[in-house]
């Protein structure tokens, strides 16, 4: 007797277990309904989390990339077919369902996120370690022509503004410099970076990149002095600094006998400075 008692009870929670509501998408109303009903069922504390696995599940079947590529290819969305596709998501599931269903999903899609961004990350990593690698190969390079350009010296340097001729008023700029070439090879062309400059003053009145041309060229060991006209109505020549101020001249660069490039420290920047410091302390 007992253990028919057992059978029967048992069956009785097994039916009114198939007997909670499910969602009915047959028709728009029929639908409202339904899934007020499947809510209602469910204890307070499920019925928010209901709600939100409900819009879960069905704006999973909508596909923004595909949207977007028959928009720009000119094709038409097929609304009615979305909104099918959108309305079996929840059909003939319970409220636990939809839940369990919506947690899945979401979980699926956090891991993919997740994965996507470990991805991204090392993508990006990888990238950077190369860049690291190249601009201290860069710096590397630049130390040593620095080092080379040192030996091309600049043993004096002046800026002066003289007038072009007796009948004129127009000055012209001239760069005066007294040059030694200690490097083991012969120059043909020379850079420099001028910066002008007064002893009480912490901002240049001027800073600007010239260069020359060296007739004959500069052997080792050449000794030459220079006076420089650069153009009047270039910044040399429009330059308003007191009669006082100092001009600096730095070598950044310079040519051998074919033209060619024989050192230059040009070729890393101030920005490229910057930068190899960040990734430095980033992968230190």
């Amino acid at each position: 007797m007992i253990y028919k008692l057992a059978i029967l009870l048992s069956m009785v929670v097994f039916f009114s277990g198939c007997n909670k509501p499910t969602i009915d998408t047959s028709n728009d109303e029929v639908m409202k309904t339904s899934i007020q009903k499947v809510k209602n069922s469910l204890a307070s504390n499920k019925q928010k989390e209901f709600e939100k696995s409900i819009q879960i599940l069905m704006f999973s079947q909508i596909d923004m990339k595909n949207i977007f590529a028959n928009a720009f290819a000119g094709k038409t969305i097929n609304n009615n077919q979305l909104l099918n596709d959108m309305k079996k998501s929840i059909n003939g599931k319970t409220g636990l369902e939809v839940i369990a269903i919506a947690k899945n999903l979401k979980a699926k899609r956090d891991k993919k996120k997740k994965e996507a961004e470990e991805k991204r990350l090392e993508t990006e990593k990888n990238y950077e370690l190369s860049e690291l690698e190249a601009l201290q190969t860069k710096k590397l390079l630049y130390e040593k022509d620095k080092s080379e350009l040192s030996k091309f010296k600049i043993i004096s340097a002046k800026f002066t503004q003289e007038l072009r001729n007796k009948y004129s008023s127009r000055t012209q700029p001239i760069i005066e410099l007294v040059v030694k070439n200690e490097t083991n090879f012969p120059i043909s062309r020379a850079y420099f970076k001028g910066t002008l400059q007064s002893k009480d003053r912490s901002i240049p009145w001027l800073v600007e990149d010239f260069n020359y041309e060296i007739s004959g060229g500069l052997e080792p060991q050449e000794k030459s002095t220079w006076r420089l006209a650069p153009n009047m109505f270039s910044k040399w020549g429009t330059v308003d600094n007191p009669k006082d101020a100092i001009l600096t001249v730095e070598v950044e660069k310079l040519d051998a006998v074919n033209g060619k490039k024989l050192y230059s420290i040009r070729s890393f920047t101030d920005k490229d400075k910057e930068r190899l410091g960040e990734l430095e302390k980033k992968y230190k």
